[in-house]
């Protein structure tokens, strides 16, 4: 089935199914907006390098589910970041994290090398899963 959206700046456009919301015009100008302004040329190299990919898996399959809330973690952290001296590839100083868990870290860290006072909206919101993610003790062959 096809969508169609209109986005206030571009006008009317398709949105291929399975695809994420959002214009892709919008979308793409604010990618390239922060690969040239923001992007940190040198780490991007590391991200794509062969070792990082390796310990990356590897932390990934010893630690699957996020530090933090025990949802499936995406993302591989560095505990002390590269720019606070942390190590770039030692286990010690990563952590497996889910995108939100990741996202409040990074913006706890970032406020605090700052030094700005804003408070993140509501922390408490993002829980532990329920359902299948949730480790129960198995009792006479039941989930209790």
């Amino acid at each position: 089935m096809i969508v169609k959206r209109i986005c206030p700046i571009h006008g009317l456009y398709t949105k291929p199914k399975g695809e994420k919301t959002g214009c892709p015009t919008c979308r793409q100008a604010k990618v390239k907006e922060y690969d040239t302004h923001d992007r940190n040329k040198e780490n991007d190299k590391f991200y794509h390098s062969r070792e990082w990919k390796r310990a990356r898996g590897l932390q990934l399959s010893k630690f699957p589910l996020c530090k933090e809330c025990l949802y499936p973690a995406e993302i591989v952290d560095h505990i002390v970041e590269i720019k606070d001296g942390g190590s770039k590839l030692s286990s010690s100083n990563l952590q497996s994290l889910c995108r939100s868990c990741h996202n409040i870290k990074t913006f706890r860290e970032k406020n605090k090398r700052e030094g700005a006072g804003k408070m993140l909206p509501d922390t408490q919101s993002h829980t532990a899963p329920q359902g299948k993610f949730l480790q129960t003790p198995i009792r006479g062959g039941r989930v209790k």
